[in-house]
């Protein structure tokens, strides 16, 4: 990064941009080529009550993401602001607060998960042949949700230093590792509790990535809870509580009707309504990746004060929300219709 108070010139600024949104759409790109390949291969392999069991159990962990309370944009803008200033004592605090606090919430999830998961299965209509490996998935998805809750904010962390690079090239090798290691395990006859299992050591090995990938580009880190302080944690909260009511709503528009669904009707139908949904956020993370870039830009061009490059960015990036609408787009919708007829007849019927 440049000293503060110089500014980058117009056309460097516009390349840094262009050379980003690359990256991100290069996330999105393996995620969706791995998901049309090996969605159809683990519906044939575990049937459809199995993978609605698979779809239902992040769905329901992923409803404590409202526990976040908008730290993570926290980070992304205070991290930025501070590297850009280069205040490496401010960048500790803000890393280390958020550690502190994610560390705690995490505790207390796992702690609750550990105590209700075996619960569940009477209120989803779960039948008997899948009632343990149900109870096991939970207790793994929650796991490897806490473990993400506290070290995916590494990878917060490097969006906002826009490394976007280095966050891609670790997100690309752990999503290709985990296809294919949910391939072979289906391949070899294994269920859902060794996927599971392997998406905990892969989701794991990601988030290790990141925070090495961190450490090493910004030296000056220190993990310490001796930076953590409470008043740092308001000032995050301040700023992270604009976000939270959108966040919030966003995880019941997305984690509502799997549950729903799951509650009132058998999970094979779960099967259904979630594989052609996950391609639909997948063409609108395309879009969505546009305004994590720009976060990250503005921030930085905000701590240095050119005020007049943050407008014509802010123009620039300025987009549709990719949750505005459930259309899929053309080419999208031309590969999920292929997906299905290639899965069984009578999925796209379903």
């Amino acid at each position: 990064m440049q000293a503060p108070g110089k500014f980058e010139s117009e056309d460097h600024r516009g390349d840094r941009f262009i050379f980003s949104l690359l990256w991100n759409w290069m996330g999105v790109a393996a995620g969706l080529f791995t998901g049309l390949l090996l969605s159809p291969y683990l519906i044939a392999k575990l049937g459809p009550e199995a993978y609605g069991l698979w779809t239902l159990s992040f769905a329901i962990v992923e409803y404590c993401s409202f526990l976040d309370l908008g730290f993570r944009s926290a980070i992304v803008k205070y991290v930025a602001h501070h590297s850009a200033l280069n205040e490496a004592l401010f960048v500790n605090q803000v890393i280390n607060t958020g550690l502190v606090y994610s560390g705690l919430i995490s505790t207390g999830i796992f702690g609750v998960s550990i105590l209700f998961s075996g619960h569940l299965r009477y209120f989803f209509k779960v039948s008997a042949a899948f009632e343990h490996s149900f109870h096991v998935l939970i207790l793994l998805i929650s796991l490897s949700w806490c473990v993400g809750f506290v070290l995916g904010l590494f990878g917060a962390c490097l969006e906002a230093i826009q490394r976007f690079d280095l966050y891609n090239k670790a997100t690309a090798v752990t999503t290709v590792l985990r296809a294919v290691g949910i391939a072979v395990l289906l391949y070899l006859g294994h269920g859902l509790i060794a996927i599971g299992v392997l998406v905990v050591f892969t989701q794991c090995l990601g988030y290790a990535l990141y925070f090495l990938l961190f450490q090493r580009t910004v030296p000056s880190f220190r993990l310490s809870a001796s930076y953590a302080s409470i008043a740092t944690l308001r000032h995050m909260a301040s700023f992270g509580m604009h976000t939270f009511l959108i966040n919030l709503s966003y995880v019941f528009l997305n984690q509502s009707p799997p549950v729903l669904i799951g509650h009132f009707l058998p999970t094979a139908y779960l099967a259904y309504f979630q594989y052609p949904m996950k391609l639909i956020q997948y063409t609108g993370d395309a879009v969505a990746r546009i305004g994590i870039i720009t976060n990250a830009h503005a921030a930085e061009l905000q701590a240095r004060g050119d005020s007049h490059a943050k407008k014509e960015e802010a123009s620039a990036a300025a987009a549709p929300s990719p949750h505005s609408t459930r259309r899929i787009p053309p080419d999208a919708e031309c590969l999920q219709s292929a997906s299905l007829r290639t899965t069984a007849p009578e999925w796209g019927n379903r």
